[in-house]
């Protein structure tokens, strides 16, 4: 089986959050930036926005060529999108507004589950796993392993390496109130990695290369934290995010590892 190396494939310059990396220097019109962005649905409309703030306001005739040709139906959680100004940036009192032109489009948005140990939508405990060869650090400023794009709103981000030896592959984030003590102050969630095909093992870093949905996954742990606030009495300090890693096959370890972050609740 052979071990990609996914993060090395995707573009290097979407490693660091907050920013969007021009492609293209000819002119600013034509330039095409992609990024990491936050999804936000109002009134029938999406639009994006990036961690310092910058409204994107897509054409109603690019988003419609997203929806088609890459799928595109989210109306929330994170998305990486590729674009090109229509119009200069307009500033107001409060934040910048730029109208682009979607060239891709593609949700990073996984399966946030808070449930018990056991039940039937436990996918720690009920659905076979595989692990995981590393989480990669997404900020050149951090070694952190995982990060928030935004503690207001809770989404979570990581940048996963594993194996991809089959064409399916989707990962979830487990929490179980139960375990939450009063005035506990660490919040424990759960990554599992699946795959859901057994058919012959395929790799191709032109499919790694091209979809960074394969590489990023977000998930929304905005109600994770409040039913931990309510059962602790207070908001959690840090987050604990335990996983299971393996750097030479795709057998689970006898041992999982847990990488932990601060948490604030500032809007970055």
């Amino acid at each position: 089986m052979k071990r990609i190396k996914i993060w090395s494939l995707v573009l290097l310059s979407t490693l660091v959050l907050g920013l969007t990396s021009c492609l293209n220097s000819s002119s600013d019109s034509d330039s095409t930036y992609t990024g990491i962005v936050k999804v936000v649905s109002s009134y029938g409309s999406i639009y994006f926005q990036t961690q310092t703030g910058t409204l994107l306001i897509p054409t109603s005739t690019s988003l419609a060529n997203v929806e088609s040709t890459n799928k595109f139906s989210a109306t929330s959680g994170l998305a990486f999108i590729a674009y090109t100004k229509v119009t200069s940036s307009s500033t107001s009192t409060s934040t910048t507004q730029i109208n682009i032109s979607l060239s891709y489009a593609v949700s990073l948005e996984g399966t946030s589950i808070s449930t018990t140990k056991g039940a039937a939508n436990d996918s720690i405990n009920k659905v076979t796993q595989s692990p995981l060869i590393s989480l990669d650090p997404l900020s050149n400023t951090s070694e952190d392993k995982f990060t928030l794009y935004d503690s207001t709103y809770g989404n979570l981000l990581i940048g996963a390496d594993y194996y991809f030896s089959t064409p399916n592959h989707y990962f979830t984030l487990v929490f179980y109130p139960a375990d939450v003590t009063s005035g506990a102050t660490t919040m424990d969630i759960y990554l599992s990695h699946h795959t859901t095909d057994t058919s012959a093992a395929y790799t191709s870093s032109y499919y790694v290369g091209r979809y960074p949905s394969l590489y990023y996954h977000s998930f929304n742990i905005a109600d994770m934290v409040s039913q931990f606030t309510t059962k602790a009495g207070n908001a959690p300090t840090k987050i604990a995010l335990h996983t299971n890693i393996n750097e030479t096959s795709t057998t689970l370890p006898s041992s999982g590892i847990t990488y932990t972050i601060n948490y604030t609740t500032t809007s970055n």
